[in-house]
């Protein structure tokens, strides 16, 4: 027996005078197992007591709430399903036994908490990159009081544990480009993944000074794709040596990069170039001429 109420929905009086019993509906707020008491009385006051119980059946729905169907996923996640009442959906059913199967093969059972949740614990690493579903089931429970409205729920997830790969072909370190402020420098990358989300091309100067950068939002999909971003040198840019750096991010948020330090050099000074001897209109006396030129290049 619950701690609950029945309810005589029909109003107070369901006999009237000598008529027999019409009928009356009660209403349960629990689930669960009921007694109760009828009692008449005549007008001579004389009284019949009879006590009958019953077993109310509620409807139990479960649902999955995380990770959400269509994400892309990696490392440990939790895996959340919900159980509650089909006629009351603010009402969570606790202790309820959830079933967690990934791709169709159980993997554990929890029950649910005091707010309705069960919770397992994923590691996605133990499966391949790609596609895989991810089922929360539950059953008829007798204990509960409780039959499974809606028995499954199922959702797809694609599992992506591999980071991006991202080659800086040009500029280089080991082949570097000269440029003057107010030109355009040419970034040469190559990258492989298969769920890619963006990328940002940076050009930074010697002080770690961002100059210029670029983003894509929604480059493609592959393998050993080759891109070129052109990223403008600002016409007041200091001359030194600049880097260049491609940072890359996928759908479940794995990151790849490469650098190439020293691989711009920034140029705007023309060369010095001074004559020490003989000086401005010296007079040589001798019929060989020898002269000393001092020559000043930044890069």
């Amino acid at each position: 027996t619950v701690s609950s109420s029945l309810i005589n929905c029909t109003g107070a009086n369901v006999v009237n005078g000598s008529s027999t019993w019409i009928q009356a509906y009660l209403w349960a707020n629990e689930s669960g197992s009921y007694s109760f008491t009828i009692t008449t009385l005549d007008s001579a006051s004389a009284t019949n007591t009879t006590t009958a119980s019953l077993d109310v059946w509620g409807w139990a729905v479960v649902n999955i709430t995380s990770p959400s169907d269509s994400s892309y996923v990696k490392g440990i996640i939790p895996v959340i399903c919900e159980v509650y009442d089909a006629n009351y959906t603010s009402k969570y059913i606790a202790n309820y036994p959830v079933n967690f199967y990934i791709d169709n093969v159980l993997n554990t059972t929890v029950l649910t908490n005091a707010s309705g949740y069960a919770t397992f614990s994923w590691n996605t690493s133990a499966v391949s990159d790609g596609s895989h579903t991810i089922n929360c089931t539950i059953s008829d429970n007798s204990t509960l009081y409780y039959n499974a409205s809606t028995s499954n729920s199922q959702i797809s997830v694609t599992v992506d544990n591999t980071p991006p790969s991202v080659t800086i072909n040009s500029p280089t370190a080991s082949n570097v480009v000269y440029k003057k402020p107010g030109e355009t420098v040419s970034i040469n990358f190559t990258y492989t993944e298969v769920n890619a989300k963006n990328f940002t091309v940076v050009l930074v100067n010697s002080t770690g000074g961002v100059v210029n950068s670029s983003t894509n939002s929604s480059p493609s999909s592959g393998s050993s794709i080759n891109v070129v971003v052109d990223l403008g040198i600002p016409s007041s840019s200091p001359d030194g040596y600049y880097t260049v750096n491609v940072s890359f991010y996928d759908l479940a948020s794995n990151f790849g990069s490469d650098q190439e330090d020293g691989s711009v050099v920034v140029d705007g000074t023309n060369p010095s170039v001074v004559f020490q001897t003989p000086t401005d209109g010296a007079v040589i006396a001798s019929a060989s001429l020898g002269y000393i030129i001092n020559v000043s290049i930044l890069y």
